[in-house]
């Protein structure tokens, strides 16, 4: 049987009904919630680059944390420091640069 010919459960509506938390569908009250952490990070000075490693938008690493935070705005901001922080103090993006060789 090829992968072609099996009939896939159809998941679509439950999937669509999920996202208004993903950055293709988003309701009004989570764009809302996008607008102001981007307008905090921006603001506030946050070292965004140290979470998204400039690989991935900004937009889509801030919805990651609101999702985990079920998109209340003080968890998220709290989540984003923390990470931040931890990332500074280990130097993150230096240890990114490293072969596997030199870490182990």
């Amino acid at each position: 049987m090829l992968y072609t010919d099996y009939n896939y459960p159809l998941l679509i509506q439950k999937y669509e009904i999920k996202s208004a938390q993903y950055w293709n569908n988003l309701n009004a009250e989570n764009t809302a919630a996008l607008h102001l952490m981007q307008s905090w990070i921006q603001n506030e000075h946050i070292r965004f680059d140290l979470l998204t490693g400039n690989d991935l938008h900004e937009s889509l690493v801030i919805l990651r944390y609101l999702r985990s935070n079920q998109f209340k705005i003080t968890e998220t901001k709290e989540h984003i420091v923390r990470s931040v922080q931890w990332r500074e103090s280990v130097d993150i993006n230096a240890l990114a640069k490293r072969l596997p060789n030199d870490i182990l």
